[in-house]
């Protein structure tokens, strides 16, 4: 069983909000309490409670995939067994974002720019949501996908990440193309599970 997320906000769950792409990063930023992000998550985390609720799920192989949301999924729902995910929305933002002008992390400049007097605010509603400090509770056998050595996310910038893990955590550097990603992504999870070789559409061998 598959489950695609549309966490509230984005196309087909925009209703009754409706987010403005940019912009979504920023929603009520001002304060932990108003940030859009602490509503995503919680979507996020009711799917697996769904999951759970399923009699055709088992409960033992349940697996998420994706950037940050999927690492504060599996830290706040231990029942998930396998995490792939590359940070590129929360992590060392305060440190990063000033070096790049590119989207996503370049909403965070613009915010800061445009609202001076509340940067500080953002930085502060911002840090509830690094990463780092939710990796220790995730209990789930975990591969983290790292940039290559030239990328804002190069090994080494997310190596504090990886070390933060209650764990070893196994690495992937991206290939930077949707093909070969996913393929990597399908083989670890199917050995993960034992399900033998991923069978490929047929345009993707």
């Amino acid at each position: 069983m598959t489950v695609a997320l549309r966490h509230r906000g984005r196309r087909l769950a925009d209703k009754p909000f409706a987010a403005a792409y940019p912009g979504l990063l920023t929603t009520g930023i001002e304060s932990p309490e108003s940030y859009i992000y602490r509503g995503i998550v919680a979507d996020c985390v009711r799917v697996i409670d769904f999951l759970l609720t399923r009699p055709e799920v088992d409960a033992s192989k349940i697996a998420v995939a994706g950037d940050e949301l999927a690492l504060m999924t599996a830290a706040l729902r231990p029942q998930v067994d396998a995490l792939y995910t590359t940070p590129n929305l929360f992590y060392g933002v305060h440190e990063l974002a000033p070096m790049t002008n590119a989207y996503p992390l370049e909403e965070y400049n613009d915010y800061a720019r445009f609202y001076p007097d509340r940067a500080a605010a953002l930085w502060n509603t911002l840090n509830y949501f690094e990463p780092s400090h939710f990796a220790p509770k995730v209990k789930a056998e975990t591969l983290l996908v790292t940039g290559n050595e030239r990328d804002m996310m190069s090994p080494v910038v997310v190596a504090p990440l990886a070390q933060a893990f209650g764990k070893p955590v196994s690495q992937y550097v991206s290939a930077h193309s949707s093909y070969k990603d996913g393929v990597q992504q399908a083989i670890w999870l199917a050995q993960r599970y034992s399900l033998g070789t991923p069978v490929l559409p047929p345009h993707w061998s």
